[in-house]
């Protein structure tokens, strides 16, 4: 795997474990951009937009916002993950917490 895709699978990582422990609420692409970068995970806005829409694509987060903000909150399935019930090859989750 290339360095950019082992970011891609950090990335999705991160944003997934962020939402999970924020126990249903929302969470803007910009403050998931902070938190990303605030774990040492090299970003930008549009990588993060790249990331929450795979997660939506299969099903982790369901995303909404007005156009200007992009909000993703976790699934149930996204929480499985989260907790380690089911397996995605396509994300790795942070060994524990933040």
């Amino acid at each position: 795997m290339s360095y950019k895709e082992e970011q891609k699978v950090i990335r999705r990582g991160f944003i997934l474990a962020f939402l999970h422990e924020a126990k249903g609420q929302t969470a803007s692409a910009d403050m998931l951009l902070t938190v990303v970068k605030g774990c040492g995970v090299p970003s930008y806005y549009d990588e993060i937009l790249e990331a929450v829409n795979w997660l939506e694509k299969k099903g982790y987060v369901k995303t909404g916002g007005d156009g200007d903000t992009v909000l993703s909150e976790i699934t149930n399935r996204g929480n499985r993950l989260a907790r380690n019930e089911i397996r995605d090859d396509g994300l790795r989750l942070p060994d524990s917490g933040f």
